[in-house]
């Protein structure tokens, strides 16, 4: 997986939140590191819905996938803004 790290540095706890590309193209291995050995329960995808549609990503049993498009949230309602008040 390409620029896949850890991000975790006082004060965030190591092995706690990690960074990386999109996974519609992770191998079976890299899959079984991120989701099982990272135990990684949670991805906030921030790529646009258009390129979400084209390169969908894989469901993972138990893992929550929530979209945020960033470059988009502009565009976004008042309302959906004001629940990612921070985001910008």
């Amino acid at each position: 997986m390409t620029n896949f790290r850890d991000i975790g540095y006082a004060p965030l706890i190591k092995g706690k939140l990690f960074r990386g590309c999109e996974f519609s193209d992770l191998s079976d291995e890299d899959r079984d590191f991120c989701f099982q050995t990272c135990n990684i329960k949670a991805v906030i995808d921030l790529r646009s819905a258009e390129e979400v549609k084209s390169r969908k990503d894989a469901e993972v049993p138990g893992v929550q996938i929530i979209n945020i498009p960033l470059l988009e949230i502009e565009e976004m309602s008042e309302t959906v803004q004001g629940q990612f008040p921070n985001v910008l």
